[in-house]
């Protein structure tokens, strides 16, 4: 069961935002909570601020400056509850979309990119001092039968596919 707001401790001994949270509780008439209760509060709170000042910085870099200003804290206080307001969004875009986009190209078909950026690339070399050494014969057939591939017959190839 829920413990009562009254606390055995000296109200005056708590922390102020624990003060603040009990008297909203208890403005909304919620006159029994656990004090676990006041800790989450607290730290929802505490992380709700925290993403807002960052949010503010974040916005402040972006506008080339060092410290964030009220201003900045505004914009990002609308951005968590408003998602930014229309008309911010459409200055932004109306300032985006008065550079054109580059034009297609000529080429026809289907655009990769370079042969570097490929996970299909190869990924080895081959030896040029290995490739150039002249191996004894018996030497040249073990190195020849331990590259070569051994293809199944047909009539292997069949009796798999039966099963």
């Amino acid at each position: 069961m829920g413990k009562s707001a009254v606390f055995s401790q000296d109200p005056m001994d708590m922390p102020r935002d624990a003060k603040i949270l009990t008297l909203l509780l208890t403005a909304q008439d919620i006159d029994s909570f656990e004090p676990q209760v006041l800790q989450q509060l607290q730290e929802i709170a505490h992380r709700h601020v925290l993403s807002l000042i960052q949010d503010a910085q974040t916005i402040a870099e972006h506008c080339g400056m060092k410290e964030s200003n009220p201003e900045c804290v505004k914009l990002s206080i609308e951005s968590h509850f408003d998602r930014f307001p229309q008309p911010v969004i459409s200055e932004v875009a109306t300032k985006k979309n008065r550079v054109p986009l580059p034009l297609v190209g000529e080429k026809y078909g289907l655009r990769l990119p370079p042969e570097r950026h490929l996970l299909t690339r190869q990924n080895f070399t081959v030896d040029p001092v290995l490739q150039k050494q002249k191996f004894p014969p018996q030497k040249k057939q073990a190195l020849q039968s331990v590259v070569s591939v051994q293809q199944p017959s047909k009539d292997e190839d069949d009796y798999d596919m039966e099963c």
